[in-house]
């Protein structure tokens, strides 16, 4: 299981990055309504255990998919609320 963040090109850079699941060569877009996840990476992560659970499912129910070349990846977590580094 590899879950991305990724932005349409029509939404541009900042604007629509939501979360989704990496499947062979597609992207399940994780904040269709149909799965019923938060739109953004750090709140489906902040679920926890159930919200993994929901990720697991969603490849097998009826939402939207992309391909891979369609969609412009961004870091996992676009909005980290820490970023630690030694120097």
């Amino acid at each position: 299981m590899r879950l991305v963040s990724f932005s349409r090109p029509e939404n541009g850079y900042r604007d629509g990055i939501r979360p989704g699941l990496l499947v062979d060569d597609e992207i399940v877009d994780l904040s269709d309504p149909a799965v019923g996840l938060p739109s953004t990476m750090r709140s489906l992560l902040s679920l926890g255990t159930s919200g993994m659970e929901q990720v697991r499912a969603a490849p097998s129910k009826n939402v939207a998919r992309l391909a891979r070349d369609t969609v412009h990846l961004h870091a996992p977590v676009p909005d980290p609320p820490n970023i630690l580094a030694i120097g």
